[in-house]
């Protein structure tokens, strides 16, 4: 077992030094020296190389304490990968419990005023991602799909076929067609 971490904090140069830093944080608290090979990269990739890179993988994990869509997570699923997430944001209107595996956020805290560089974001209420049961059931989620690769594929197939037929230029076409008609019709 091989982890891939791909991290890039774009506001702040500094960040990436912190990140780097809290994952070492994580593997020093397992006195343990059968860990799986652990890699990080935080360059900026390519758009044209993701895909080759999710298609290297069996699984794409996104801890994340929110999202406005999910991109990564739709990318990682139509490349083939069973998604893990968390069960918050808004990857919940294409993922499920059926197609995915989801991962019950934790407690609810304020982002710090500062903290993101950018007012806007300064108090919303975001999960914290760091209790023992969010950590354990992360940990079982992905053991899960490790060793039953064949039906968490099975299960991307659903969320894979959900993202095709919902979110397809061709579905979305129709969806703002819809919209501007009955707009124009009142």
């Amino acid at each position: 077992v091989s982890l891939l971490i791909v991290s890039k904090y774009q506001n702040d140069p500094d960040r990436s030094e912190i990140i780097k830093s809290d994952i070492q944080d994580i593997i020093n608290k397992f006195d343990r020296k059968d860990l799986p090979h652990i890699t990080r990269y935080s360059k900026l990739i390519p758009e044209k190389t993701m895909p080759s890179i999710y298609k290297a993988c069996d699984c794409f994990v996104l801890p994340s304490r929110g999202e406005g869509f999910g991109l990564p997570i739709a990318e990682g699923s139509l490349c083939g990968l069973p998604c893990i997430a968390t069960k918050h944001s808004g990857m919940l209107d294409f993922m499920n419990d059926d197609n995915s595996f989801l991962v019950e956020p934790d407690e609810l805290a304020p982002i710090a005023p500062g903290k993101m560089k950018v007012h806007y974001w300064d108090n919303h209420v975001f999960p914290k991602l760091t209790s023992d049961d969010f950590i354990n059931d992360l940990r079982s989620q992905m053991r899960y799909v490790y060793e039953n690769l064949e039906d968490a594929k099975e299960r991307n197939k659903k969320l894979q076929d959900k993202l095709k037929k919902e979110y397809s230029a061709e579905s979305i076409g129709r969806d703002i067609r819809k919209i501007i008609n009955d707009y124009t019709i009142k």
